[in-house]
């Protein structure tokens, strides 16, 4: 199928390890996804052995222009959680994030590595800051390698977050809250996703991939403190194992969890074949495709800049070719439909010539129209601006309790709101009746909200008025009131 240049789009995400490559290749079409390519190849991690099999990586794909991410699951070296302090200032929390990658990377002890943040909003005041180490001497000598061949990553990454992207097409994965566990880099980790956003990571520690029972009980135990935090039911977060190489019984009767291997593009048509061993490879072309999921992206701007070049111009050529023929038929169509307009032309020329006469009277009728249209739009501006409120008196007079009496009331619209807001004074010579009518507007369907913002009983004093005077023992209060505009 030919693809359409600038239309369609093709994500390329491409594993790396010391032994293999692994890349899946995925055409987008709107929401359409269809698998163009798959496959692995075996190389002996020298710089000889690996460009070889990147030029038969190349030739196995079928398209020439796409968009590349890799993923180097042996460059994760560290990753970190921490709960950011409380700050109302956006400036106060980068501080910090900066003294906190500074403190990591001292106490890490390595040369050439790199440290990239992830900010997670936990509610309105809460945010977790997550950290990932990387060993950025090998990031940078794969890239290097890479661009030797002509390819320029838009996007590295680590895998930490891949597996669980791979599901994110999964309606059970997008549910509240998720996790995926796997094994990357000696290291076993658990992440919790919530509607398909990273959440959380909890690093499980050195463990074999065939030591099963140890990884699954880890994480086990950090998803029971995640339950606990969140008011979740226990045992109510599924885990997606990413483990392929190890046996585990999905119907494991002694985690009391559900537990599944984890399926590449589950729940997306025509994709769900795909073998789970290109898991990271799939993260990393949705990755690709949402580039806004997460902070985490090891390729430095100018790279990303070179790859968009370079995919543009394969693109551009791509496009030339194609329209070659047609930019041809389309010249000759061009001359013979100049051909018939100039022949038209001289025909209306003539019809132009005999209704001469009647342009100016067209003219004065528009002009006459114009003018009547913008007085009609000036009207209903005016109209517009004027917010009926007679509701709001028929909404409190409705309701008001018959020992009350009001003495002001005041309505404020502010500016781009869906709601009035009226603030109405007065006195109750009973504060139950006060209660009955804040009872009756909150039931009231116009009212959003209705809150007493003062009450206090009228004393006497020397220096009242005999208005005043004749309240004495009685309530003033005053409300504040929130009408929905009808």
């Amino acid at each position: 199928m030919l693809k359409i240049p600038f239309i369609e789009h093709t994500g390329i995400g491409l594993e790396i390890t010391d032994e293999v490559i692994r890349w899946v290749e995925i055409n987008r079409f709107g929401q359409r996804l269809s698998l163009k390519s798959s496959g692995e190849i075996v190389h002996n991690n020298s710089d000889a052995s690996f460009l070889g099999a990147i030029e038969k990586f190349k030739e196995q794909i079928e398209s020439d222009a796409y968009h590349l991410g890799i993923t180097v699951p042996e460059a994760l070296l560290d990753v970190y959680v921490e709960e950011v302090p409380y700050s109302e200032e956006e400036s106060e929390t980068g501080q910090w994030i900066t003294q906190k990658e500074k403190e990591l990377l001292e106490g890490h002890k390595g040369e050439g590595q790199l440290i990239l943040h992830h900010l997670v909003q936990l509610d309105e005041d809460n945010k977790r800051c997550i950290f990932q180490i990387v060993d950025g001497d090998l990031i940078g000598r794969y890239k290097t390698l890479l661009s030797e061949m002509d390819l320029f990553p838009l996007y590295v990454g680590t895998g930490l977050l891949e597996s669980g992207y791979s599901q994110i097409y999964n309606p059970d994965f997008l549910k509240e809250i998720s996790s995926v566990v796997q094994y990357l880099n000696k290291n076993g980790y658990l992440t919790v996703f919530e509607k398909g956003l990273v959440k959380n990571v909890y690093e499980i520690g050195s463990a074999s991939k065939t030591d099963t029972d140890f990884i699954l009980n880890e994480a086990h135990s950090y998803l029971q403190t995640e339950e606990a935090s969140t008011d979740l039911a226990l045992n109510s977060i599924s885990i997606q194992f990413a483990v392929y190489e190890a046996d585990i019984n999905p119907e494991n009767g002694t985690l009391k969890r559900q537990l599944q291997k984890a399926i590449p593009f589950k729940g997306k048509k025509g994709l769900e074949e795909t073998p789970g061993e290109y898991l990271l490879s799939i993260g990393t072309i949705v990755r690709l495709f949402f580039p806004g999921l997460d902070a985490f992206n090891y390729a430095e701007p100018s790279e990303i800049d070179t790859g968009i070049l370079v995919h543009d111009k394969k693109e551009t050529m791509r496009l030339g070719v194609m329209l070659f023929a047609p930019l041809i038929i389309f010249a000759l169509f061009t001359y013979a439909l100049n051909k018939i307009v100039d022949y038209r032309l001289v025909e209306s020329n003539q019809v132009m010539e005999q209704i001469g006469d009647k342009i100016e009277e067209v003219t004065e009728k528009r002009e006459l129209l114009v003018e009547t249209r913008d007085r009609f739009v000036e009207a209903r501006s005016v109209l517009e601006a004027k917010e009926p409120i007679a509701f709001i008196f028929e909404q409190i007079g409705t309701h008001i309790p018959e020992d009350m009496w009001l003495m002001n009331l005041s309505v404020a619209n502010p500016s781009e709101a869906q709601y009035q807001q009226v603030r109405v004074s007065g006195y109750s010579g009973n504060e139950n009746s006060i209660s009955l009518f804040l009872n009756r507007l909150e039931e009231s369907d116009g009212v959003q909200q209705a809150s007493l913002i003062l009450s206090e009983k009228v004393e006497a004093s020397s220096n009242r008025s005999p208005l005043s005077a004749g309240l004495i023992g009685a309530t003033r209060f005053e409300l504040l009131i929130r009408f929905s505009n009808p």
